[in-house]
């Protein structure tokens, strides 16, 4: 945001709160600097989302400022779409994978992390290596632990098949090709078609 853009803002501030603060360069110089460093958009939004909120007859002290710009930041990364390019044909680029498991009578569900890309790596969780106070005896596990790579993979290939994304074959498909005397070629030319 440039100087001009804060200013917009604090001027805004200005007008909507009845606060003698305004009139004194030193403070317009604080809030200045404060909003210097946010994005213009998501500060203007983050504003007036303080202001319809406010029960403030003063202006709120910049740390409020800069709580709701954080959530609307988030919210709004939260909001952007997914690349409709897939990069991680193992957890198709949720980073995780739920499993049901059923023990006696109840049915458990449990998350696995992907292994194989940054967004996996996120997920990965182990309770047992954290300070003695704060350890917990939770942990992940990788996918890779309780479920085949390339059976991941080619269900994953087969499933996205059908919305038309195209990922590369799996090297257990192409070993079975091989094993019957199948071509790869005559299995890849069949997928995409």
């Amino acid at each position: 945001m440039t100087n001009q853009e804060a200013m917009s803002l604090i001027s805004t501030l200005g007008t909507y709160y009845d606060d003698e603060r305004f009139k004194d360069r030193g403070f317009i110089k604080i809030y200045i600097d404060a909003f210097v460093v946010m994005e213009w958009s998501i500060a203007q939004r983050a504003v007036d989302e303080v202001m319809a909120a406010s029960t403030f007859s003063k202006c709120p002290q910049l740390g409020v400022f800069w709580d709701n710009y954080r959530r609307v930041k988030h919210l709004e990364k939260v909001d952007e779409p997914k690349s409709e390019v897939i990069r991680c044909n193992l957890c198709m680029d949720k980073g995780y994978m739920l499993v049901k498991e059923k023990i006696e009578t109840e049915t458990y569900e449990f998350v696995l992390y992907c292994p194989d890309c940054e967004e996996g790596k996120k997920n990965k969780y182990d309770g047992r290596t954290l300070e003695r106070a704060t350890k917990t005896p939770y942990f992940t596990e990788p996918i890779t632990k309780y479920y085949s790579r390339d059976a991941i993979i080619s269900q994953n290939l087969f499933t996205e098949k059908r919305s038309g994304q195209k990922a590369p074959m799996p090297d257990c498909i192409k070993e079975e090709c091989r094993r019957l005397g199948m071509p790869i070629r005559a299995l890849q030319k069949i997928l995409s078609e």
